[in-house]
C-alpha cells in the first residue's frame, strides 16, 4: 500500500538525529535546520549552470491519480529556476491516454481537467508522446532517468519514485499492467529497481551523456520503503535515499516546500538537502488539520547514507549467523527472549501483510539486553543503524505518542502465519515454482545474509503439527 487516506492532526513533533531526540510542542512553530540557512548568503547564490535535476517517476496509473495531479501542481508553484531543473514523467489511469513528459517552469499549468487540457512537453523533450508505458517496468525506469539526464544535465540528480509502496515487496504499482493471470499488479520489485538504476548509470556513462553521472538522492514517495532490505539493495546506485518506515499520507512529500528551499539554496550539501526533505515532510504534516492517522502509526521519514548500508548488512548477517549456528533460534532457553525483543519494538501499526516490519535498531538493542552474550553483535547492528540513518523525523499521531524509532525497519515476525512466504526465496527456480518470479525477485539482503534463514527457522517452529 502507499498512502493513508487519513489526514494528520498535530499533537507533537519529534526531530531525531540518529538516537538524539528533541520533542517540540504542538503549539510551537517547528525550528528546522534549513531555516537558519535561508538567512545566510553563503549558499543562496544565483547560478547559471544547472546544479540539480529533479526527476519524478510519477506513477498515477491507479487510485492515486488525483493526488499525482496535486503533487504536479505543487511542483508548478516553484518550477525550474536558479540551477534547478524539474522534469516529470507521469502516467494516469483515467484522466488522459498514454504517458506524458512535463518540464516544470515557474508558475506553469500543464493540466486543466475541467476543459480536458493536457499541455505536456513530450514534443520538446522526446519528439513525440511515448504512448502508454508500464511505469512498473525496469526498462521504463531506465528510460525516465536517461531521458531526463540527457535533456537536462546537471551536477547532481534526484530521482523520486512516486506511488504505492509495499516495503521490500516493491514500489510503483501500475494498475494497467497485470501479471500472472491478473492475480498481481505489476510493480517495480526491490531488486528490479536497483538493477535498472545500475544499468542506466552504466548506459549514461558509456554513451558519453554524463561521464561523471551518479544518482545523488533516491526518494521513495511511497509507503514502508524505509527498510534495510530496500536500503541495502540500493547501496550501489545512489549516495543517499529518503523513505518512510510507515505509511505516507496521500498528500505525499511537500514538493513546493522542498523545491522552494532547493531553488533558494542550490548549493546545499547532499546531507543538507536530505534533511530539507525530511524536515519539510514533518513540518507539512504537523500543520495539517484532520482526525489524525489513527491506527496507521506516525507520519515518519528518514534520510539514509547508502555508503554505510554494506557495513550494516554485514552486521545483520553476523548476528543472524550466530542466532542460527549458536542454536539460539531453536532453543527453548532463548526463544522467549528473542520473541520478547520483537514484541517490544515500536509497532509499525499497519494492517495486513505489512505487520512483520519491525524497528531494526530497537530490536538489536532489546536483544542485547535480554541475551547479554550477543551484545557485541547487537552493538554492531546498532552502530550500523546509527551510521546508515543519517537523519529521521516524525509527527505524533492522534493519541499523542511519538514513535521512538531508530528510522529503519527489517522483515521479522515470530509467527509463521505472518511471514511472507516469498521473502526467503533465493533462486530463480524457487521463484518460478512459487509463481512470483516477475513480482518479487531475489533481494541482495536475502542472498548475502543469513537473516532470512534465521527468520524462517525461528518462525517455522511455531507451526502446529500433529
Amino acid at each position: 500500500m502507499k498512502r493513508s487516506l487519513q489526514s494528520v492532526l498535530v499533537v507533537g513533533i519529534m526531530i531525531v538525529a540518529a538516537f538524539s531526540a528533541v520533542s517540540i510542542a504542538a503549539s510551537a512553530e517547528p525550528t528546522l535546520f534549513f531555516e537558519d540557512l535561508l538567512d545566510t548568503d553563503d549558499k543562496a547564490v544565483e547560478t547559471e549552470s544547472p546544479t540539480w535535476t529533479v526527476i519524478v517517476h510519477l506513477c498515477g496509473d491507479n487510485n492515486l491519480e488525483s493526488w499525482a495531479l496535486a503533487d504536479l501542481e505543487e511542483m508548478e508553484k516553484v518550477g525550474s529556476k536558479n540551477g534547478v531543473n524539474i522534469v516529470v514523467l507521469m502516467d494516469t489511469m483515467t484522466y488522459f491516454e498514454g504517458t506524458h513528459w512535463y518540464f516544470i517552469e515557474p508558475g506553469s499549468d500543464h493540466i486543466d481537467l475541467e476543459n480536458g487540457i493536457n499541455d505536456c512537453d513530450c514534443e520538446e523533450i522526446v519528439g513525440e508522446c511515448p504512448g502508454e508505458l508500464n511505469m512498473a517496468s525496469g526498462s521504463v525506469l531506465q528510460y525516465t532517468v536517461k531521458t531526463a539526464v540527457e535533456k537536462y544535465p546537471a551536477d547532481k540528480y534526484m530521482l523520486v519514485l512516486w506511488n504505492h509502496g509495499g516495503g521490500w515487496k516493491g514500489v510503483c504499482y501500475d494498475d494497467s499492467s497485470e501479471l500472472l493471470n491478473g492475480v498481481y499488479t505489476d510493480r517495480l520489485s526491490t531488486n528490479e529497481t536497483a538493477d535498472a538504476l545500475a544499468a542506466v548509470e552504466d548506459e549514461i556513462i558509456t554513451d558519453g551523456i554524463d561521464a561523471d553521472f551518479e544518482l545523488t538522492m533516491l526518494s521513495y514517495d511511497a509507503c514502508l520503503n524505509g527498510m534495510i532490505e530496500v536500503v541495502y539493495e540500493n547501496r550501489n546506485v545512489a549516495k543517499y535515499m529518503t523513505a518512510s518506515i510507515t505509511l505516507i499520507p496521500v498528500q505525499g512529500y511537500a514538493y513546493d516546500k522542498i523545491l522552494e528551499n532547493l531553488t533558494k539554496l542550490p548549493r546545499l550539501s547532499d546531507v543538507e538537502f536530505g534533511k530539507n526533505i525530511v524536515d519539510t515532510y514533518v513540518e507539512y504534516y504537523s500543520m495539517c488539520a484532520g482526525n489524525g492517522i489513527e491506527y496507521y502509526g506516525d507520519a515518519q521519514l528518514s534520510l539514509f547514507d547508502l555508503s554505510k548500508a554494506g557495513a550494516l548488512g554485514d552486521a545483520v548477517d553476523a548476528l543472524a549467523t550466530e542466532l542460527l549456528e549458536g542454536d539460539y533460534a531453536d532453543s527453548d532457553e532463548y526463544r522467549g527472549a528473542i520473541a520478547s525483543a520483537e514484541s517490544q519494538t515500536p509497532k509499525i501499526e499497519v494492517q495486513g501483510e505489512h505487520l512483520p516490519f519491525v524497528d531494526l535498531g530497537s530490536f538489536a538493542n532489546l536483544l542485547g539486553e535480554k541475551i547479554p552474550e550477543l551484545v557485541t553483535l547487537t552493538d554492531a547492528v546498532e552502530a550500523g543503524v546509527l551510521a546508515t540513518v543519517a537523519y529521521t523525523g516524525n509527527v505524533a499521531s492522534t493519541y499523542g505518542g511519538i514513535m521512538k524509532t531508530t528510522g529503519i525497519t527489517i522483515h521479522f515476525t515470530c509467527c509463521w502465519n505472518w511471514l511472507n512466504p516469498y521473502y526467503p526465496l533465493e533462486t530463480e527456480q524457487q521463484l518460478i515454482d512459487a509463481g512470483v518470479l516477475d513480482v518479487y525477485g531475489s533481494m541482495a539482503l536475502v542472498l548475502d545474509t543469513n537473516w532470512d534463514e534465521f527468520v524462517y527457522t525461528f518462525s517455522q517452529l511455531y507451526v502446529y503439527t500433529e
